[in-house]
């Protein structure tokens, strides 16, 4: 039986991270990290149990629950409840046995957020700068500061903020000019005011360890966001509009920070008397403390000293103030220096740093001003190419920062692991560095305040000898819980020294491979997928064989595209304008669904148009139902002008001759091609693979088109592409080029007859054996289907 008073347990068990509760030596109390939801305490002390004290304290770490184990006994308590006795309780037995089960009951019982610490932290900040609105966002920065370090005074009078906090003195001015002596009574009483049910206030020694990331991420929102003062309440202030995000800077997961930071100080070298942190981007210092934290709870007994840059002036605050209280509970030698500067003002980096973790701003090409593009250009200098993200430049930087051995640990937009435009910068690092962890977590909902795919990678400096070490890769799909159970499962196991598969499921895998060498793709992919595309390394791709080409861009669908009526209705004088045209709904398992008609001025048996009159006179009704309205707006359309505003944003001149090819959707799995025997469709959401060679017979793309639908294909999307939302795969060109494909003209006639008769089956909507495809895709591919 699982001994359940072990935190090591919860961690090998259920990927638990456990954070000790206290920072004190030889803890036996710890806070539980899962990740978004099911974070507990844990209390394995001997001793009399107190329930509203349990409750405080999950209350103030900003968990859900506190669980009490002594003995074989378990006592389960939610902050929220009432504590006069404890809400339930367990043999060890009963939990050891149904450890998963266990996870998922406390998962599902969560406490209301709007009565969390965090909230009520957050309403104090906001009624400190309702009254520093006139002196400036620093002076109520620094005054809600002053008083967390008040309210930490009053329960704790061994350790202070003040000798670790440069801002301290200034603090106290701040908080005195703002709101007086009794004004800062009466705020510091607010947030120590006991919660309703447990009765206790919170600790805030606990609240600034457990909290103070996404108390500072909300304080930092609202100090960058314009405000006004509530109309019925002058002692708060509510945002009047979005703060920007042109900074492109967002707030990092607490469980994301310390798996990031737990898997970066595994690769560190601890035996040295010194270790240098740095984080170019620090915002509220997150990555910073975490990593004094881990020292300590490594045992690490050298000097640390900490440097961090933002551009942020309030956040350069917070992680002066955020340090000082780690230092004020840390008992070896602890050096924090922040700067207040912009990571890409051209002033050099420091060097030899030992460990870089960061968050950079993640800002694409077409977000960036006119300066940060010529900045960034600068930055990568011959690695530029394309249209690269802002991070890019920061990952730039912060190599040449480490010291031989040292290593980087970041999270970056998932674009940065495949992309074309970060191909020179990865094929440098690898020259530079050895690729330690590629993780992809395909939740776009990780971050809470923005949409964005977001990847993990490590990166160690190469030393004068470096060893051969393997690759780690960490894959999560679409799915809502799918990164935290990968990230629950990560934690679960010690760095690998071969090449090995550590986890698959269907929602997540970990493994390793030999060292990445290849500059093309470090973006991981399902196991599975992985396995199955070593089998076929060397085999022919869909680029061998197929010119992928993407689909017309109308630039208004609503001016050019019509339905079956609409187009029925029309002259027939008009209707030769238009040819049928293929949308993502266009395409269902393998059938044409027709009904869809584009605008198509285009070919030798097309009348020009040449001018606005000529448009009008040859297509008077098309004219004035559909292209008349939104006149204005089409002639808004980049390389568009009054003069041909009638035309297709791109139309693509490989459509305009009819060739028979394989259309697909722009987004989706198998079931998502088919075949254009005439050549006829114009694709407009979708891609054309139009034959690079003599001799493909209708049977042979039929074949192929078969293939391609079978649920194998689903196994080779996922080994070449990302997946998206509603669990469908980018069938850009860039992904399928590189798709393993069966050679149809090499084929026997026993698979290719087989094979493009289920193909005709799928054009007519007829069902169809799916084993039977599948069996014959993977023969036709080479595959042995025993072993896949």
């Amino acid at each position: 039986m699982n001994d359940l008073s072990q935190a090591d347990v919860w961690r090998r068990q259920l990927g638990y991270l456990p954070v000790p509760l206290f920072g004190v030596a030889k803890e036996r109390s710890y806070v539980m990290l899962n990740g978004g939801k099911g974070n507990f305490c844990l209390d394995v002390n001997e001793g009399n149990e107190d329930p509203s004290v349990a409750a405080q304290h999950a209350w103030s770490a900003d968990v859900d629950h506190y669980l009490s184990v002594r003995g074989d006994n378990l006592s389960l308590l939610r902050w929220d409840q009432p504590a006069m006795a404890w809400a339930e309780r367990y043999k060890m037995s009963e939990v050891a046995s149904r450890l998963d089960v266990f996870q998922r009951y406390i998962e599902s019982k969560q406490a209301p957020r709007e009565r969390s610490v965090v909230s009520r932290a957050v309403a104090v900040y906001r009624a400190v700068r309702a009254r520093g609105r006139e002196n400036g966002d620093r002076d109520a920065m620094l005054a809600f500061m002053a008083v967390l370090n008040a309210a930490w005074a009053q329960q704790d009078r061994k350790s202070s903020l003040d000798n670790h906090w440069p801002e301290a003195a200034e603090a106290a001015s701040a908080a005195q000019s703002l709101l007086s002596s009794v004004g800062i009574d009466m705020v510091t009483e607010q947030l120590l005011r006991p919660d309703l049910t447990n009765l206790k206030p919170p600790s805030i020694p606990l609240m600034i360890r457990h909290a103070s990331g996404r108390i500072f991420q909300e304080a930092h929102y609202l100090a960058l966001a314009p405000i006004q003062t509530d109309l019925f309440y002058d002692g708060q202030v509510k945002v009047s509009s979005p703060a920007s995000k042109a900074l492109g800077a967002f707030f990092t997961p607490t469980p994301l920070v310390r798996t990031l930071a737990e898997q970066t100080l595994n690769r560190v070298n601890l035996n040295t008397r010194r270790i240098h942190v740095f984080d170019p981007a620090c915002g509220s210092g997150e990555f910073l403390r975490e990593a004094v934290r881990q020292l300590a709870l490594r045992g690490y007994k050298g000097q640390i000293q900490i440097t961090g840059y933002d551009i942020s002036a309030p956040a350069c605050l917070m992680a002066r103030f955020g340090l000082a209280a780690e230092a004020a509970m840390f008992s070896g030698s602890l050096d924090i220096r922040i700067e207040h500067r912009d990571a890409l003002d051209s002033t050099p980096w420091l060097k030899g740093v030992d460990v870089c973790l960061m968050n950079p701003p993640f800002v694409s090409w077409v977000d960036m001003s006119s300066s940060q593009r010529e900045t960034v250009s600068q930055v990568l200098d011959k690695t530029h190419s394309k249209r690269p993200d802002m991070a890019s430049a920061f990952v730039r930087l912060a190599v040449t920062s480490l010291s031989p051995s040292a290593v980087l640990g970041a999270v970056l937009p998932a674009s940065f692991l495949d992309g074309s435009s970060s191909t020179p910068l990865r094929e440098v690092l690898l020259e530079e560095t050895t690729v330690e962890l590629s993780a992809r977590l395909g939740n776009q909902a990780v971050f809470s305040d923005v949409t964005v795919d977001p990847a993990l990678l490590v990166l160690k400096r190469h030393a004068p000898h470096p060893p051969i070490e393997p690759t780690l890769l960490v894959w999560a799909d679409h799915a809502s819980g799918s990164s935290d159970q990968a990230l629950r499962a990560l934690r679960r196991h010690e760095v690998p020294r071969l090449p090995l598969c550590l986890e698959d499921h269907r929602n997540f895998s970990i493994y390793s491979i030999p060292s990445l060498t290849s500059a093309k793709d470090w973006a991981p992919r399902p196991y599975a997928s992985a396995h199955v595309m070593s089998l076929m390394s060397g085999s022919l791709v869909v680029g061998d064989r197929f010119s992928v080409q993407q689909g017309a861009i109308t630039g208004l669908n609503a001016a050019f595209l019509l339905d079956d009526g609409d187009y029925r209705a029309l002259p027939k004088s008009e209707q030769k304008f238009f040819r049928p045209s293929v949308v993502n709904d266009s395409i269902r398992n393998g059938q044409i669904i027709p009904g869809m008609w584009v605008f198509y001025p285009y070919g030798e048996n097309v009348p020009t148009i040449a001018s606005e009159t000529d448009l009008k006179k040859m297509l008077p009704v098309y004219f004035e139902r559909k292209l008349s309205p939104y006149r204005d707006a089409l002639i808004q359309r980049a390389r568009i002008t009054e003069l041909n505003w009638w035309r297709l944003s791109e139309h693509r001149k490989w459509q305009v001759a009819r060739r028979p090819k394989i259309i697909s959707t722009y987004f989706g799995m198998a079931g998502s091609f088919a075949l254009d025997r005439v050549g006829d469709l114009v694709v407009v959401q979708g891609y054309g693979w139009q034959p690079k060679r003599e001799g493909i017979t209708e049977q042979h793309l039929m074949t192929i088109v078969a293939t391609l639908n079978a649920p194998i294909a689903n196994t080779l999307l996922a080994g070449v592409s990302n997946n998206l939302s509603g669990g469908q795969w980018n069938l850009s060109k860039r992904f399928v080029e590189r798709m393993p494909l069966i050679d149809a003209q090499k084929l026997p006639d026993s698979l290719i007859e087989p094979l493009s008769h289920i193909g005709e089956q799928m054009a007519k909507g007829e069902s169809w054996d799916t084993v039977a495809l599948d069996h014959l895709a993977r023969k036709a591919l080479g595959l042995d289907i025993k072993r896949n």
